[in-house]
């Protein structure tokens, strides 16, 4: 079992490079069954498809995945997706570290995409970067929020909803709409107050899609 283990792991490389993804997810998928305590694998077995998965989520690699999806088909692309999706948690690290350093707008694209397919997976490890001084990771990082639409967030934006780059603050309130929750409301009522008119258009339009009532007798002042 680790020599077949280590064959799959050494095909992986070329398979990416080589954009087949869907036989990449394939491998990745069976080894992630693995780890499963009911799939009948030994301890030794699982410790060695997880040494392979853990050796894949690394920024380079992952990196490289989204380069070469330039020009691929839709199938492919979406495997390349899944790929991320399956491996949750154990990708998060690495793809945000690739995203905070990606230079590529089209390649920051699909790494936003990837992280939020992960979904509530990638919530906890981007929550520990919300401070990150670099306005466009914050913001990158604020649309996912908003694209996995998880309202224990709430808090969280709402802080970001007065960071100082405005940018970030548009992006906030815009996510901060898509989170149905009374407290969101309340956040995106005090945004109305913003100095910058983009920010306070989008918190009206946020209060009105979310049917918050509580905010008419304050946007009548």
């Amino acid at each position: 079992y680790v020599t077949l283990v280590d064959e799959l792991e050494r095909s992986l490389p070329e398979l990416i490079v080589d954009g087949q993804y869907i036989s990449a997810e394939e491998i990745l998928k069976a080894l992630a069954a693995n780890l499963v305590p009911s799939s009948g694998c030994s301890d030794q077995q699982r410790e060695a498809a997880r040494d392979v998965l853990i050796r894949f989520c690394n920024e380079h690699t992952l990196r490289e995945v989204v380069r070469n999806l330039a020009g691929k088909r839709s199938t492919q692309i979406d495997a390349a997706a899944r790929i991320f999706s399956s491996l949750g948690p154990m990708a998060v690290p690495a793809l945000l570290e690739a995203l905070s350093n990606e230079q590529s707008r089209p390649i920051r694209v699909h790494l936003v995409g990837m992280l939020a397919a992960i979904g509530d997976h990638a919530l906890p490890e981007i929550r520990k970067h919300l401070r990150d001084k670099r306005w466009f990771f914050v913001r990158n990082l604020v649309w996912i929020i908003g694209e996995i639409g998880d309202p224990r967030f709430v808090p969280h934006l709402g802080i970001i909803v007065n960071h100082p780059d405005v940018r970030v603050r548009r992006e906030a309130v815009r996510s901060m709409s898509k989170l149905r929750d009374a407290t969101a409301s309340q956040v995106l009522l005090s945004a109305v107050d913003d100095t910058d008119f983009e920010v306070q258009l989008l918190a009206i339009r946020g209060l009105g899609t979310a049917g918050a009532r509580e905010g008419v007798p304050r946007l009548r002042e």
